[in-house]
């Protein structure tokens, strides 16, 4: 994937930046050198904390799974990090799941042992996905979520590892961006005061990662053809002093 590197060539281009070498390491995970080894866990956190702070189109996966009648909690897929609102759909009913439930909102529903529900409840609690009722059939169930894997070993096709062991693991993010981020990372651990401007750099290059991560629908503020919903047009916005407090 383009923008994509591997651990090794990161750690290389980092520490040469930094002036830690001169030359690239064959293997930097085998370096007995206390610098190389601290950029090693700095990568490692970096991108753990990178997975966790914005919802990524490219970590994003597809679990599906059959419900077991008389089973109500069922595992969640590995590497899974938090769900992506509303994208839980019973496929077989052809009907969207509602949820996730509050605590108040699921014990509320354990008390009403004698409503009658039609539709399909969730929460996720700890490693589990729950359901409510409980299932009298064998229904499919679909739902999008956050993964944690971002570090594809070598020989894989697919993100397997949420942190870097070897140097021809390949890291699922921008290459430039790990690389400063890398770089800020070691400067903050050692208080020097290069860490504000390797900072800003860092900060720079990830919002410039994020802005151009995955695509976004055209929003109009006029009226739509084929839509019964009116926001503005010559009905509702007066002819003169528009915006004028």
């Amino acid at each position: 994937m383009p923008g994509w590197d591997t651990a090794g060539n990161i750690l290389n281009d980092a520490a040469v930046e930094l002036g830690l070498r001169t030359s690239d390491l064959a293997d930097p995970y085998a370096s007995q050198d206390q610098a190389i080894a601290l950029l090693c866990r700095l990568l490692k956190g970096l991108g753990q904390d990178m997975v966790r702070d914005y919802q990524w189109t490219h970590l994003q996966g597809s679990y599906t799974f059959t419900l077991v009648p008389g089973d109500e909690s069922y595992p969640l897929p590995g590497g899974f990090v938090r769900p992506i609102d509303q994208t839980q759909w019973n496929l077989t009913q052809r009907m969207p799941m509602l949820g996730p439930l509050s605590p108040q909102g699921w014990q509320l529903l354990q008390a009403l042992t004698s409503a009658g529900v039609v539709d399909i409840y969730f929460r996720t609690v700890g490693d589990r996905f729950v359901v409510y009722p409980t299932p009298q059939s064998a229904d499919a169930v679909s739902f999008e979520y956050v993964t944690s894997y971002w570090v594809q070993p070598i020989g894989q096709t697919l993100p397997t590892l949420d942190a870097p062991a070897a140097a021809t693991d390949t890291l699922w993010f921008d290459r430039r961006l790990l690389v400063l981020g890398l770089k800020w990372a070691w400067l903050e651990a050692k208080s020097l005061p290069q860490a504000a401007a390797a900072e800003n750099a860092y900060r720079l290059a990830l919002t410039r990662a994020q802005g151009g991560d995955g695509a976004a629908p055209v929003l109009s503020l006029n009226n739509r053809p084929f839509a019964a919903n009116r926001m503005l047009d010559c009905a509702n916005v007066p002819e003169t002093g528009f915006g004028v407090p």
